[in-house]
C-alpha cells in the first residue's frame, strides 16, 4: 500500500510538471494553470478516499448468542471516526442472514465528525435453526465530486446460534421396560475393566490381557480376573446427514423438510434419555458451521464497488471436511 501511495504521488507530480514545462514553451499560461489545478484537484480526491476510510472502526454488540426459533436478537453496530478530520460521506450496510425479517435500521449514508460514533440498531427475528452469521459490516466512501469511490469489508464476525426445536415425551421404550437410571445388570455383554469383582482360574479362550499375574506368579496356575458388567444406563444417538440417505424421502410436514424433522427427533430422544439420568451420547456426519473455512475473515483490501464488497462479504469456501461432530 505504502509502495502504491508513493508511486502514485510520485506521477502525480512528475506529469504535472511535464505537461506545464510544454505549455510554458508554447506559452500558454492560461491553460497551464487551469490544468494544474484540476490535477491538484484529482489528488485531493484521491487522498480523501484513503484517508476517510482507514480510521474508521466498527463495534458490534448482540443481545443473545443463543437463542431458540422464532427468539428476536437486538444488534446495536457501532461505528468511530478516529481521526481527526470528518467524513463527509460514508455508506455502512450490515450482512446479515437471508429471508429472516428485520427491524430497525441495517443501511445508512451518514456524515461522521472526527472523533464522533454513529450507530445502527435493529432487532433480527431467527426463524430456522443453525449457526447464524452476523455481519460483516461494508463501508463506502469516496470525495465529495465522485471521482473516486472505495469500499471495504470489514473483518467483525459475531454469530447466533439458534436451538434445534424438540419435545417433551412421558414415555419412550429403549430396548425394554426399564426406568432411566442407574440399573443393575444381571446379564451383560460388556464388562467394565476399571471394576474387579474377583479371579478364577484360566479357561480355554480367555483373552490374555485378563490373565493376573500376581496370582499366576504365587499359586503356578494360570488365573483370569472378573470384571463387574456395566451397570450404568448409557444410549448413542446417530444422525445420518449424507444425500443419499435423504434421496426419495417424502415430507410429512409440508411445512418441514424431513432432515428438520429428523434433527427434531433426535433433540426430542436426547433430552429425554438426558432427564432420565442416562449418559447420551451424539454423532453425526454434518459439519460444524464454526469450522467453516472462510467464515473468519480477514480485513478484506479496498475493492472499487459497492456491488464487489457485498459480494466479497455473503462469500464462502467450499467445505470439504470428512470429520463428523461429537457431542
Amino acid at each position: 500500500m505504502i509502495k502504491k501511495t508513493l508511486a502514485f504521488l510520485a506521477f502525480a507530480v512528475a506529469l504535472p510538471a511535464l505537461i506545464l514545462l510544454a505549455i510554458f514553451q508554447l506559452q500558454a499560461g492560461l491553460l497551464a494553470v487551469c490544468l494544474y489545478a484540476f490535477v491538484l484537484l484529482m489528488l485531493i480526491c484521491w487522498l480523501m478516499t484513503v484517508f476517510w476510510l482507514h480510521p474508521l472502526q466498527c463495534e458490534r454488540e448482540i443481545s443473545d448468542e443463543v437463542v431458540e426459533i422464532g427468539d428476536s436478537v437486538k444488534v446495536i453496530v457501532k461505528l468511530k471516526n478516529r481521526s481527526l478530520w470528518p467524513v463527509l460521506w460514508l455508506y455502512a450496510e450490515e450482512t446479515l442472514p437471508e429471508k429472516m425479517p428485520i427491524e430497525g435500521t441495517t443501511k445508512r449514508l451518514l456524515f461522521l465528525p472526527p472523533g464522533r460514533s454513529f450507530y445502527l440498531h435493529y432487532v433480527l427475528t431467527i426463524t430456522k435453526r443453525g449457526c447464524h452469521r452476523i455481519g460483516p459490516l461494508v463501508l463506502e466512501t469516496g470525495d465529495v465530486f465522485g471521482l473516486f469511490k472505495r469500499c471495504r469489508v470489514e473483518q467483525r464476525l459475531d454469530y447466533v446460534t439458534a436451538l434445534p426445536a424438540y419435545q417433551i415425551i412421558e414415555e419412550f421404550q429403549v430396548g425394554q421396560r426399564r426406568r432411566l437410571a442407574d440399573i443393575a445388570a444381571v446379564h451383560s455383554i460388556f464388562d467394565d475393566p476399571s471394576r474387579i469383582r474377583g479371579i478364577r482360574e484360566y479357561r480355554r479362550g480367555d483373552s490374555m490381557n485378563r490373565i493376573h499375574w500376581k496370582s499366576t506368579a504365587r499359586t503356578g496356575v494360570l488365573h483370569t480376573k472378573i470384571y463387574e458388567p456395566v451397570v450404568e444406563a448409557a444410549a448413542t444417538v446417530v444422525l445420518d446427514f449424507h444425500e443419499d440417505s435423504w434421496s426419495g424421502t417424502l415430507p410429512t410436514d409440508p411445512d418441514k423438510p424431513p432432515h428438520e424433522m429428523a434433527i427434531e427427533v433426535a433433540c426430542t430422544v436426547c433430552r429425554y434419555l438426558a432427564d432420565g439420568g442416562w449418559k447420551v451420547g451424539f454423532f453425526s456426519n454434518g459439519r460444524d458451521p464454526l469450522g467453516l473455512p472462510g467464515l473468519s475473515l480477514a480485513q478484506a483490501e479496498a475493492t472499487g464497488t459497492l456491488s464487489e464488497a457485498i459480494a466479497m462479504a455473503r462469500s464462502r469456501r467450499a467445505d470439504n471436511r470428512l470429520e463428523p461432530i461429537s457431542i
